[in-house]
């Protein structure tokens, strides 16, 4: 079943990479999930695949989807500096310019916070030109309007798993310092 998978996703991402037209709409939630089993199945080439194809279009994609692929390439120890890179400078912008929120949920930030935890212990201060200091606080940014009233629709609230994770990853990037000082 992995080796169908595999072939399957390897069709559809070069498809997308050969202008094949599959919309960014359908791609990353494809390859979100498609990374979340990935990491799962153990299946570290192909997911260096996924995060060399996302890296270019993960301004496209909504939060959720950019988390899944950060989570599992964390998991699996994949380090990809083009994708690290368009993953941190992505976490550092924030919300998106137009208002609509890229992070729809606490649940994406944490688990994108923690992807990005992972990444900062096993990576070199330089990060391949990477600032995680930004990456972090522009999620810690983006996580506040999910606090509050009319937050997190329907309870109101977000889970405490979601807040005390986020809060975890904020509290071990603290000693994380920007590239140039």
């Amino acid at each position: 079943a992995a080796g169908r998978f595999e072939a399957a996703l390897g069709a559809a991402v070069s498809s997308s990479a050969g202008g094949g037209g599959m919309a960014h709409g359908v791609l990353g939630p494809l390859l979100g999930m498609a990374s979340a089993q990935l990491a799962r199945l153990g299946g570290s080439d192909l997911l260096a695949a996924v995060c060399d194809h996302a890296a270019e279009r993960l301004h496209c994609f909504g939060g959720r989807e950019v988390a899944e692929i950060a989570s599992a390439a964390a998991k699996l120890n994949l380090q990809r500096p083009g994708f690290l890179r368009a993953f941190t400078k992505l976490c550092a912008e924030g919300e998106r310019p137009s208002g609509q929120g890229r992070w729809r949920s606490l649940r994406d930030v944490s688990m994108a916070a923690l992807a990005l935890l992972q990444v900062s212990k096993r990576t070199a201060p330089s990060c391949e030109g990477a600032d995680l200091a930004a990456a972090f606080r522009g999620l810690a940014a983006s996580s506040l309007h999910h606090f509050g009233p009319g937050a997190e629709a329907p309870g109101g609230t977000p889970s405490a798993r979601d807040a005390v994770e986020l809060a975890h990853a904020l509290a071990h990037a603290l000693d994380v310092r920007p590239p140039h000082g």
